[in-house]
């Protein structure tokens, strides 16, 4: 539309006009950068992570992979997305998988210590998530175990599902493995804790040690 207004204007004052083959590139060429400017904003919000209904609890899991181990994270949300608890484990298997796991195991552990009776599992390994809504897909066997012990607690729930999300909506369970990997910090992180753990992670790095 602006070019349009554009080029009529220069008619209208008799000013020397563009060809018109230039005027429909120039045109074609704004509407691309327009399209581009909101897809990357579309894009960007639906990878933003949703908190849970009233009455479910969100625990979330990832995986930090190191030469020497990998460092498993779960974190807990309520509907307004605060955080209830948080904790890390350190495994000397390095299969990402088998990490992703544990991570999922680690969180179903602390919701079935909280009694909480309503979860929604979301992490961002479809081979995990797969496996835990039926064995029957398990892709890796190296998770068996892990699976095996989920499902077997999944049953003190009285409702639960698993969800693949995108990485980035899994930016929190994913910043708390990569923070306690840098600072080996392996337990259950006192809540005062977390807001310094997502401060102190810049993306694309590891945080620094403290």
């Amino acid at each position: 539309m602006d070019c349009i207004w554009f080029y009529r204007n220069q008619i209208v004052h008799g000013s020397p006009t563009i060809p018109i083959d230039n005027f429909i590139k120039s045109a074609l060429n704004l509407f691309q950068e327009h399209r581009g400017a909101w897809n990357e904003k579309t894009s960007s919000a639906s990878f933003q992570w949703t908190p849970p209904v009233r009455g479910k609890i969100s625990v979330s899991f990832d995986v930090a992979v190191r030469p020497f181990g990998s460092t498993i994270a779960a974190v807990c949300r309520d509907h307004l997305g605060n955080i209830l608890a948080c904790a890390t484990n350190f495994t000397k298997n390095c299969n990402p998988n088998n990490g992703e796991a544990l991570a999922a195991l680690l969180g179903i552990r602390i919701a079935s210590e909280k009694e909480w009776k309503s979860i929604n599992l979301e992490g961002d390994s479809q081979v995990v998530i797969s496996a835990l809504n039926n064995p029957l897909n398990i892709t890796d066997w190296a998770i068996e175990g892990a699976i095996q012990d989920s499902r077997t607690l999944l049953r003190n729930f009285d409702d639960w599902k698993a969800t693949k999300i995108h990485r980035d909506q899994n930016r929190c369970a994913h910043q708390i493995a990569q923070w306690a990997s840098s600072n080996s910090v392996f337990k259950d992180i006192p809540l005062n804790w977390i807001h310094q753990c997502l401060l102190e992670f810049h993306s694309g790095k590891d945080p620094p040690s403290v």
